[in-house]
């Protein structure tokens, strides 16, 4: 039996704890960050910006070589790791035990804004899901390799190899995906509950495939559509948004999200709500500050600190 609630005031109030007056950074979590290619640095930076601003302490970037002049001014030496390029200007498979190295002393590790979809980096990003031994938030490029991956797997064995290969896996999944995104998946999969589902019948039927998919991935998944959908297994958290025809960027999601779990590690579901119900309280700031302007990622960015101020006080 699915158990649904609507967040309409924040559910998690732990999530946000007020730190000391002092404090060292590593209780602020540890987060790796697998982001950027040549055309697409932009998405790197703006994940960076958003998990200082919700409090994360320690933040690795980890990007192909090739664009170091690119952040050299933004991030010191000491919170990057630059990685092995391909020819295309993407992170290449050889930098495959440097991440899995790094990936020892973070507390969560936010792979996808724009890696690309490059063939040798999703192979990569594949093994990197899979292999990694700290919770993994999957977003934008990697939805690619996930469904890539699951693919193959389908290409060569039945649905049950495919959901005991997901349970035996080391870490936690959270996805973060589109309507979109969950059509592809559900067609990758071939699973026999859902043969062949077109888009409309996902959105009317959501929170029961989110909680199918939950259960055969043994994952967290979310959905970032305009109203945001939390699941774990069947309990299905939502947070409503006002706005319906604005969808806040996955780069703020999954950064708010990762700083969030880096946080609190153990707390995977309320963490995710928390920065979902966090964004669109940013949302709504950023829209009674100028209610004719439209909104970009960097208005609600700059309201974060401000909503979590606002959900402290509740």
């Amino acid at each position: 039996m699915i158990e649904k609630i609507i967040q309409k005031n924040i559910l998690y109030p732990e999530i946000i704890w007020e730190r000391p007056v002092h404090y060292y950074k590593n209780q602020g979590g540890r987060i790796f960050i697998l982001a950027g290619s040549r055309g697409s640095a932009n998405k790197a930076s703006l994940v960076c910006e958003a998990v200082f601003r919700s409090g994360t302490g320690i933040i690795t970037l980890g990007f192909p070589d090739i664009l170091k002049n690119l952040y050299k001014d933004f991030l010191p030496e000491e919170m990057t790791l630059l990685l092995p390029s391909t020819p295309g200007g993407t992170i290449a498979q050889k930098s495959k035990e440097m991440i899995l190295e790094q990936i020892k002393s973070s507390d969560v590790i936010l792979v996808g804004p724009g890696i690309s979809v490059n063939s040798e980096t999703i192979h990569l990003i594949w093994d990197v899901i899979i292999n990694a031994t700290k919770t993994v938030v999957i977003c934008d490029d990697a939805i690619f390799a996930f469904i890539k991956g699951i693919e193959v797997l389908r290409s060569k064995e039945d649905e049950k190899y495919l959901i005991d290969y997901f349970r035996n896996i080391k870490n936690e999944l959270v996805i973060i995906l589109s309507v979109d995104d969950i059509f592809k998946i559900l067609h990758a999969t071939k699973f026999n509950d859902y043969t062949k589902p077109n888009i409309s019948f996902i959105k009317k039927h959501l929170d029961e495939i989110l909680s199918f998919l939950s259960k055969k991935f043994n994952s967290t998944f979310f959905a970032n559509e305009s109203e945001q959908i939390i699941v774990k297994d069947e309990k299905v958290i939502i947070n409503l948004n006002k706005y319906k025809k604005e969808i806040i960027s996955v780069e703020l999601v999954s950064a708010i999200i990762s700083s969030f779990i880096g946080q609190n590690p153990d707390k995977i579901i309320e963490s995710a709500a928390t920065a979902s119900f966090l964004l669109n309280s940013a949302l709504n700031l950023a829209h009674e500050k100028d209610i004719e302007k439209r909104i970009m990622s960097s208005d609600i960015l700059r309201e974060i600190p401000e909503a979590i101020k606002k959900a402290e006080k509740i």
